[in-house]
């Protein structure tokens, strides 16, 4: 038996394995878990990572899945490189809830049984190619503020930081600039702001993509944006959009995902010149996963207006788009199919001070797994109690209430929390 420390570096790793390597009689067998604590459905979206990682030869970055040993992993691989029997096999893969008649939701853990062999060209495993994760709108001022200090500034992430561990992208709206001298608003104003090492914590919590397209990113003027573009750099958080813009000059490409990020609250970017940016980006990448997110719509309204939402959505889809995702309404709204692609009309609240309703203390989370044949989206509803979210444990009644309220050929999957399209060349 060898215990292997968790903070081993990947190099310390290769040394070990290398010097086992030495001795033509060895096999290796790691002993990991896989996702722990997260319900079944979300247990497999980290998993869809993992997996790929352990098992495509180009994948290296085990330091971001969501297991209680990467070291063991990358040393398995490597050994296999290294004995050239790299071709894996899944013989397995299960979680604890399949395993027993008793369920306790947040208990659960993966578990995955997988050999490497001589390659056999005539079997091939599934990888995912990316896994992202959007959630809704993130403000951090006021109410929020107020409880990150009273207990520590961990709070808003205390009940979902494992959630959002073991991702290729983490995907949130920041509704608010970071700025090195905050100033106190008062407790019912609309202006926020957050202070300057609230971008090393986003990066803590696992956040590595956000968008600055909406109708707070101005509350400190451009010197306030032009500072939260650099805490963000510095703290190696990629963002996209701009508030008044609807240029190419912000998009950001992610390999072969593109996102875009558009604020339609503040009207500073017309819908003929939101359109011609969309086409542009999709003629210059045919073959790319191109994102929209866009603020937009009415405030609490559970239903996409017509008006300023769905006409605007269906235009988008035609000019190239593979996926919505909205933010603004601070409640979920609706899903719709569209030429067989999504739209997520808005995701409702992530982090808020919104006390005032049961619909402002739930959101969505949504989990996509982009494989090379299909697309799988997974939904978790969150629910937040002062200002800390958490994976719903009972979502039978929001799920069948989002099914009512979304396209009827859909209902069947929202209720299940799963929606599977299929790619065709």
């Amino acid at each position: 038996p060898i215990l292997i420390p968790f903070n081993i570096s990947k190099e310390q790793t290769k040394n070990l394995i290398e010097t086992v390597n030495s001795s033509p009689q060895t096999i290796i067998i790691s002993s990991v878990d896989f996702s722990h604590y997260l319900s079944p459905s979300a247990a497999e979206f980290h998993d869809a990572k993992s997996i790929a990682v352990l098992i495509d030869p180009a994948r290296e970055d085990f330091e971001n899945i969501e297991v209680d040993c990467w070291q063991c992993l990358y040393g398995a691989k490597l050994f296999a490189q290294l004995q050239k029997k790299a071709f894996p096999k899944i013989l397995a893969h299960k979680n604890s809830a399949d395993f027993s008649t008793i369920d306790i939701p947040g208990e659960n853990t993966s578990y995955l049984s997988l050999i490497f062999e001589k390659e056999n060209p005539d079997r091939t495993e599934k990888i995912s190619k990316k896994t992202i994760l959007f959630v809704g709108d993130i403000m951090l001022d006021r109410g929020v503020e107020y409880l990150m200090k009273k207990n520590n500034w961990f709070y808003p992430f205390e009940k979902i930081q494992r959630f959002l561990w073991g991702i290729d992208i983490v995907f949130g709206n920041l509704e608010g600039p970071i700025v090195e001298r905050t100033v106190h608003f008062p407790d019912d104003s609309l202006k926020f702001c957050f202070s300057a090492d609230m971008a090393g914590k986003l990066s803590r919590s696992n956040f590595d993509l956000l968008s600055l397209a909406n109708n707070h990113t101005l509350n400190m003027g451009q010197n306030g944006l032009k500072e939260t573009r650099k805490f963000l750099k510095e703290n190696n958080i990629d963002f996209v959009g701009d508030t008044l813009s609807c240029s190419e000059d912000f998009v950001l490409e992610k390999d072969d995902a593109i996102f875009l990020a558009f604020d339609r609250t503040l009207r500073g970017c017309k819908d003929e010149e939101l359109i011609s940016t969309i086409k542009s980006i999709r003629t210059k990448n045919p073959d790319k996963f191109l994102i929209v997110s866009l603020h937009w719509g009415l405030e609490y309204e559970l239903t996409s207006s017509a008006l300023l939402q769905q006409k605007l959505a269906h235009q988008i889809i035609d000019s190239g788009a593979d996926l919505i995702i909205g933010s603004h309404p601070h409640v979920v709204q609706e899903i719709e199919k569209y030429k067989e692609k999504l739209i997520f009309y808005s995701l409702g609240n992530f982090i808020f001070d919104q006390y005032f309703s049961e619909e402002t203390q739930q959101g969505l989370a949504i989990g996509l797994e982009i494989y090379s044949d299909e697309l799988i989206y997974r939904i978790f509803p969150i629910q937040s109690r002062l200002s800390q979210p958490f994976l719903m444990e009972d979502t039978e009644r929001f799920l069948a209430d989002l099914a009512a309220r979304s396209n009827q050929d859909l209902a069947d999957e929202i209720k299940a929390g799963i929606i599977k399209i299929k790619i065709y060349e």
